[in-house]
């Protein structure tokens, strides 16, 4: 359960956003989203300006690169808690 909540607390961007209104104290969800954001709203207009594909390349790269970011701390955290849920898995089950 724990590391459920933790994971929700994690990605939480919304309660930032209201609460928030100094960017320098935004968690990293809040510029993630920020850059989702662009990316989709600068890939919808096309981009048919002068070096627009490397444009788009560099910011898909930028995409990628803050979701890695992102969700690294969970991995990392994830195999050192993994024997609990097999330990409540185990105590739940059907015993004869």
């Amino acid at each position: 359960m724990t590391l459920f909540y933790a994971v929700g607390q994690w990605n939480a961007y919304f309660a930032a956003m209201m609460y928030l209104p100094n960017s320098e104290l935004h968690p990293i969800q809040m510029y993630l989203r920020k850059i989702l954001i662009l990316s989709n709203t600068q890939s919808s207009m096309g981009g048919a300006s002068m070096g627009g594909f490397e444009r788009s390349l560099a910011t898909q790269q930028l995409k990628y690169a803050v979701i890695i970011v992102t969700i690294l701390p969970i991995l990392v955290i994830y195999p050192c808690v993994q024997k609990y849920f097999v330990k409540g898995v185990m105590i739940g089950s059907i015993k004869e």
